[in-house]
């Protein structure tokens, strides 16, 4: 390329960046924080995990923390400007005094609550400004940072907000930045006392379902007339025709296989949706052993008291062939925010 051509491109390539940098770097939290979460509890759940084989009813794993979702009453106020004083918001909660979190926050942060007509804001104090690393242990620890406080909140006050990471309140310039964070628990204060209530004596629970997928398939071939009939021709056809052959094959087991999961989901969401009190559904995740393809993902709201009942569901699904389930809580509703 022309030096002076190349050079304009590199130029005009700077000046997108420039302008774009904020949208850019939002896009880039957005995929890699969540992503680093979902590795962080796998790693949690792994540890956790006993090294025997596990019992037939899946028992939860307790003070598993989940990963924190995005909540709607939660739009941080960011000065645009040079940062300047700020509230990192862990979660919200119902009360008019508690004990004193201490230094246990992101960075070793001192954590306090700020207190509002019957409402608090966990938070520590921290500049207008997100926190941003390069490093991959150092997100991690600020999430293991963030979960521990929630997860600390919810079991002393028995009830809690959880916010997303790095949600941060800016002081304005007419008033303090504890002002503002009580202005905002006025303001969202319907909203706060309505999810409280609703999460009142819940807890979250995950659930994970399982099948052995090359052994399903296997066992749709032997029991498809269809698929029997097609191989059965193989044997007779030229070598490419037969190579054509199989991959049609493949596609109607597929397609058989989908179908049969689908069943599958359908019949263990309607049972466990009876045991609970709200569920949602979450995105299934890739796993590196084929016998072990995840067919489910729930996230579960429910009084820890019915957990049992839970389980003894998810034991049926677990004792039959081929299936496998993960069972994971209790938490606190990190999923329903």
């Amino acid at each position: 390329m022309n030096p002076i051509l190349r050079e304009r491109v590199l130029q005009e390539i700077r000046s997108l960046l420039d302008a774009y940098r904020p949208e850019i770097r939002r896009l880039v939290r957005e995929a890699f924080v969540p992503e680093l979460q979902r590795v962080i509890q796998d790693e949690i759940a792994g540890a956790l995990a006993p090294e025997a084989p596990a019992p037939p009813v899946p028992s939860p794993v307790a003070d598993a923390p989940a990963e924190p979702k995005p909540s709607s009453p939660e739009e941080a106020l960011r000065d645009p400007g040079e940062p300047g004083e700020g509230r990192y918001v862990y979660a919200v909660i119902r009360g008019e005094a508690g004990p004193v979190l201490g230094p246990m926050g992101i960075d070793g942060r001192e954590v306090r609550i700020i207190w509002e007509d019957g409402l608090g804001a966990v938070v520590h104090d921290c500049t207008a400004a997100p926190y941003e690393s390069t490093d991959e242990e150092t997100v991690k620890q600020w999430l293991f940072a963030h979960q521990g406080v929630i997860d600390r909140a919810w079991r002393e006050f028995g009830g809690v907000i959880p916010l997303s990471f790095d949600t941060i309140l800016a002081g304005g310039e007419a008033q303090g930045t504890d002002e503002t964070v009580a202005a905002w628990l006025r303001d969202g204060r319907d909203d706060f006392l309505s999810m409280l209530d609703r999460f009142a004596g819940q807890a979250e629970y995950g659930v994970q379902v399982f099948w052995d997928a090359p052994a399903m398939m296997e066992t749709l071939a032997q029991e498809s007339e269809s698929v029997r009939h097609m191989t059965a021709g193989l044997g007779d056809k030229p070598k490419g025709a037969a190579y054509l052959h199989r991959q049609k094959i493949e596609a109607m087991l597929k397609k058989e296989l989908e179908t049969k999961a689908d069943h599958y989901f359908r019949e263990f969401f309607k049972d466990i949706q009876g045991c609970v009190t709200e569920v949602k559904i979450e995105k299934t995740k890739k796993t590196e052993d084929p016998a072990r393809q995840m067919i489910m993902n729930l996230a579960c709201l429910l009084p820890e008291a019915r957990s049992g009942e839970l389980g003894r569901e998810l034991e049926r699904i677990q004792e039959m062939v081929w299936f496998s389930v993960t069972f994971t809580g209790p938490w606190p509703p990190y999923s329903f925010t």
